[in-house]
């Protein structure tokens, strides 16, 4: 199975525009020269209004919803609070572009579960609105929006009126201006168009650079940088840059720190592509150590690295103990992240490949199917991480001797990609051709 994973700072091109003021109405830049640069100034259009006035109604009630905690907290209503609150987070985790008001409601949430004494609960809610907070890049700005009490947030139709401005708006000042093609190609990266973020991604790179950024920031440009090299399979071009956001993490903060034991935990992914899985785990047990000192037990993260640590002990022969930290990554995204949360997809998809490998066919099907319905919720029909639980799901339902359905559900699939152009269709025609020589020859005898 093709290695995968979620690289966190996905989240950061989205949240710096939470500061930008809906009065700025400032053309889409061209960008760097595409063959698709049209389609990519398509793609955010179709971020930049609502759907219907439906969605609007249901932004006004996030904001209700979080105005009603804030009111029953002053009457000392804790349990109403709480239950407005949570509410609140669950929505705004589904919305593109609303990290800022999900790191106010977290930072809420926090404060009630304080005043009900449930620590470990209170401290993780900090902790995520902490880490939300961090991931913007100003950070005068971050500290601006802490708050010892709590605060209002807007509704999500404000927030989808501001997704109007372009990514350069994000930036306070012309020397942040490598920001406009890290936050584009931030966001063709995480639609799967990895050949045309490249461009955007080096030039943020040099241009951070040039500029003097923070090593901070230079970090995390390097990171998702390295990430994208290995998304483009260009291994040791990965490995130098993830080394290089590994020093400048070091530099900004030291090694113990959730962005280092990232860092860690994506140049691992490089060694595993390239089959170094002693390497790997190496990197990964390091960044296991470094989470585990520095995050909650229940942190997104932690469940992220020990997603990613069983599937290198799986490669390695080691079932028994992938098969325990897959578990363990799985009961953490359950009772942190929404039930549709593209990160417990990844999991069960990564868990179903260890079980099929085992021959424990119907529980892989089962929790392919599961992923599968996320990735297409999420992602849309032709998207990459879809194709690939598809054709797990397939492969899984030859081996169970379900021949016909597996064809079927691999021909919708063609459908899809030709009716998306989607430039997957050459590379899925040639392995749905070989899988149906398998299946032709194995029906013969």
């Amino acid at each position: 199975m093709k290695a995968r994973f979620i690289n966190s700072i996905f989240a950061i091109a989205l949240a710096a525009t939470a500061f930008i003021t809906p009065a700025l109405a400032i053309p889409v830049p061209a960008g760097p020269p595409s063959s698709s640069g049209s389609d990519a100034q398509q793609v955010e259009q179709s971020w930049r209004s609502p759907a219907n006035s439906g969605q609007e109604a249901e932004g006004d009630e996030i904001w209700r919803d979080n105005h009603s905690a804030i009111e029953a907290y002053k009457q000392g209503k804790m349990d109403a609070a709480q239950a407005s609150l949570k509410k609140v987070t669950a929505a705004l985790e589904l919305e593109r572009g609303s990290e800022l008001s999900l790191a106010r409601a977290l930072s809420n949430l926090s404060l009630i579960l304080a005043e009900q004494s449930k620590s470990e609960e209170s401290k993780a809610a900090a902790w995520q609105a902490e880490k939300l907070l961090r991931q913007i890049f100003n950070s005068a700005d971050t500290a601006k929006y802490k708050s010892a009490g709590l605060q209002e947030i807007q509704p999500t139709s404000t927030l989808r009126q501001k997704e109007q401005v372009t990514a350069g708006e994000a930036c306070s000042a012309p020397s942040h201006a490598w920001q406009e093609d890290f936050i584009q190609g931030t966001r063709l990266k995480q639609q799967g168009r990895y050949k045309e973020a490249e461009p955007y991604l080096v030039a943020a790179a040099k241009e951070a650079a040039a500029q003097a950024a923070s090593p901070k920031d230079l970090s995390i440009v390097y990171s998702l940088l390295g990430g994208e090299y290995r998304y483009l399979e260009r291994f040791d071009q990965s490995i130098i840059t993830y080394k290089k956001a590994l020093s400048l993490a070091e530099a900004d903060s030291g090694k113990n720190t959730a962005n280092y034991a990232t860092i860690l935990d994506n140049l691992a992914q490089v060694y595993n592509q390239k089959g170094d899985f002693a390497g790997a785990a190496a990197l990964q047990q390091e960044s296991i150590a470094i989470y585990e000192k520095v995050l909650p037990p229940t942190a997104p993260d932690l469940a992220e690295v020990f997603c990613n640590y069983a599937e290198t002990l799986s490669h390695t022969g080691n079932a028994a103990a992938a098969q325990k930290y897959y578990q363990r990554s799985i009961e953490i995204y359950q009772a942190s992240v929404p039930p549709d949360d593209l990160r417990l997809a990844f999991a069960l998809d990564n868990f179903a490949s260890l079980y099929s490998h085992t021959g424990r066919l119907s529980q892989a099907e089962s929790m392919q199917r599961k992923a599968l319905n996320i990735f297409c919720s999420k992602l849309g029909p032709t998207h990459p991480d879809v194709t690939i639980c598809l054709w797990n799901l397939a492969n899984t339902l030859v081996q169970a001797g379900s021949d016909n359905e597996a064809r079927k559900l691999l021909e919708e699939h063609i459908v899809a990609l030709k009716e998306g152009n989607s430039a997957q269709l050459p590379s899925f025609l040639h392995k749905y051709a070989r899988l149906m020589n398998v299946i032709l020859g194995r029906q013969k005898h």
